[in-house]
């Protein structure tokens, strides 16, 4: 009921313009939401846990709208320490896709689509929360990752596309989110210099501290494995996985296409030929399933005018 009462009270309280900040209870109230879902075990699941999950996740939703322009620098960077520092990098979220209740896997899904457009958001426009109430020194500003608010380690972002895999695997009803995420997931790996540095020659692509957009790619196909193998009378899946393929495609010509026409800004979000490599492999091998016809001519041309060596 208390967390219910918070998600009611706290939209009134950050639309205020005014507004500067968390009150020492509100954030006891957030660190408490996730000491809560650090202590939840799959085998003690209720209806009322399940509403009290519910909750917390529409409660970390709301914090993700403090970070508008309009809002107030110090309370960006506090809503940035609460929802990514100490919700998501706990690892406590990584779980809740797969939950049992079909509210807690939709919100958990909604939250974390928000915390990827904030993460694109931050890379594409070069935009680092950094710590308001700590001087920068010489060697601080050399060291970004630890600078950076918004940034995702890799382990987290392996576990939350694994349990999303996972969850298209049994269900696949929410398909526009699992479709956003999986494709957002993508390009963070792709434009994040922090998670891909394991095409290095003397790191091992198993690294829990490294994910790469070659990993991303092949976990999704699992998916499509997962139907192909293992369920009858169905191509649902199937074709979220080809339609994943279709918009990480899409997204790298529409950035193409802006650094064409924007004075050569650089292509942040591209595909590499490893990847196109892949893709080019599974269509030959998947294009005679007449339901994939149609999807598959478009990615072909999405290659075609990406014009990835």
């Amino acid at each position: 009921i208390g967390f219910k009462l918070m998600t009611l009270y706290l939209p009134s309280e950050i639309s205020v313009k005014q507004f500067k900040g968390f009150s020492q209870p509100a954030v006891d109230i957030f660190n408490a939401a996730t000491k809560y879902l650090g202590e939840y075990k799959d085998d003690n699941s209720s209806p009322v846990i399940a509403y009290l999950l519910a909750n917390i996740i529409l409660l970390f939703k709301l914090l993700s709208g403090c970070f508008s322009k309009e809002s107030d620098e110090s309370v960006r960077v506090a809503a940035a320490e609460i929802v990514f520092v100490t919700a998501i990098r706990s690892g406590n979220l990584d779980t809740l896709f797969v939950h049992e209740n079909v509210a807690v896997r939709k919100q958990s899904l909604e939250l974390l689509e928000n915390i990827f457009q904030l993460r694109l958001y931050a890379l594409i426009n070069k935009d680092i929360l950094t710590s308001v109430d700590a001087p920068k020194s010489k060697k601080k500003k050399k060291n970004k990752n630890a600078e950076d608010k918004l940034f995702i380690p890799a382990e987290i972002l392996k576990n939350i596309l694994t349990n999303i895999c996972e969850l298209a695997k049994v269900d696949v009803k929410e398909e526009k989110l699992l479709l956003n995420n999986l494709s957002m997931l993508y390009d963070i790996c792709v434009i994040d210099p922090h998670l891909s540095k394991c095409v290095k020659e003397d790191s091992q692509p198993t690294d829990d501290k490294y994910i790469t957009p070659t990993y991303v790619y092949k976990k999704a196909r699992s998916i499509f494995i997962h139907e192909k193998f293992h369920i009858s009378n169905e191509t649902s899946r199937r074709q979220l996985f080809y339609k994943f393929v279709l918009k990480i495609l899409q997204t790298a010509n529409e950035n193409k296409l802006k650094a064409e026409t924007q004075n050569g800004i650089p292509a942040n979000i591209s595909v590499c030929s490893e990847v196109k490599d892949l893709i080019t492999k599974h269509m030959t091998k998947d294009r005679k399933q007449t339901y994939l016809e149609e999807i598959i001519v478009n990615i072909e041309k999405e290659i075609q005018d990406l014009g990835v060596e």
